[in-house]
């Protein structure tokens, strides 16, 4: 222990720059945990407007089916195609948000922590 209140002793300024750099990383985490998020609600929206609008679409294409005595079986297709493409972009943006999910938050943050502590008890050992 008398290496660490040594140097702390002598250069409290190292003390100092140390928590403002300690500071600008957790600031930068911030800002990138922000950007996540906001990356993430954006495909999160993006899919519920697509879901939306397959929902109103299928439910259209099922009004058309049962209104219609006969539909040419050439363009019958189309009740369940128009339907289908906001869906699948609805799936692709819920795929795209789950990805976007995998980074956990203040991770350089713990890791320089975990770093620092271990330095730490290396100075504490005799």
């Amino acid at each position: 222990m008398l290496p660490l209140l040594r140097v702390l002793a002598s250069e409290p300024d190292a003390l100092v720059e140390h928590a403002a750099a300690y500071a600008d990383l957790a600031s930068d985490e911030w800002q990138q945990l922000q950007v996540h998020w906001a990356q993430r609600l954006l495909w999160l929206a993006i899919a519920a407007v697509a879901a939306l609008a397959a929902l109103i679409l299928g439910g259209v294409a099922l009004m058309f089916w049962a209104a219609l005595p006969s539909i040419e079986t050439g363009r019958a297709w189309l009740l369940w195609a128009v339907p289908l493409v906001p869906g699948l972009v609805a799936v692709a943006g819920v795929l795209v948000a789950r990805r976007i999910d995998e980074r956990p938050a203040f991770g350089n943050l713990r890791a320089q922590l975990r770093e620092d502590m271990a330095l730490v008890r290396e100075g504490l050992a005799p």
